[in-house]
């Protein structure tokens, strides 16, 4: 039962942030990162990147103070289309697109579809695991050719209180 509804609030807070409108956290956590932030209820979304044509982040979610579940993530185009505005705008509206597609998906499903092809773009996502320990890739071909992916891993944190 917690799963489920840290999923649902786990889907929700991606509508919310990168998903929607990419409001900035009032607050910066890690200096120089962009971070967007989203709460209900004692849960706390928070996702931190740094970076745009290769980027690396993390999402974690709390509640109340505590760190429950984390989700980190590195990748990006290939060197070919780094500051290549243009591709990197539509890799980008098409990438939205597969997310949001995937949390449309019933459970957990770490980023997008397992594929999805739109005119000369193919979306492709492997994964293993479940939402309390997972890793994958994502990748995103454009004309047959590879030029983005993103690697993941996350899960649970079971901490100690060091207070």
């Amino acid at each position: 039962m917690k799963n489920l509804k840290l999923i649902e609030f786990l889907k929700k807070s991606l509508n919310n942030c990168y998903l929607g409108d990419l409001k900035k956290a009032e607050n910066i956590e890690r200096k120089g990162f962009f971070e967007m932030e989203f709460s209900e209820d004692d849960l706390n979304y928070r996702d931190s990147f740094i970076g745009f044509y290769l980027s690396t982040g993390s999402e974690i979610i709390r509640e109340g103070d505590r760190p429950i579940w984390v989700r980190n993530y590195r990748g990006g185009l290939i060197d070919k289309y780094v500051g290549n505005k243009e591709i990197f705008t539509e890799l980008e509206e098409f990438l939205r697109k597969c997310l949001k597609i995937g949390l449309q998906e019933d459970g957990f499903t770490p980023r997008g579809p397992k594929e999805l092809k739109s005119g000369d773009w193919l979306y492709k996502c492997n994964w293993q695991g479940d939402f309390n320990n997972f890793k994958g890739r994502e990748t995103i071909k454009l004309k047959e050719e590879e030029i983005f992916y993103h690697d993941f891993i996350g899960g649970d944190i079971i901490g100690k209180d060091f207070n």
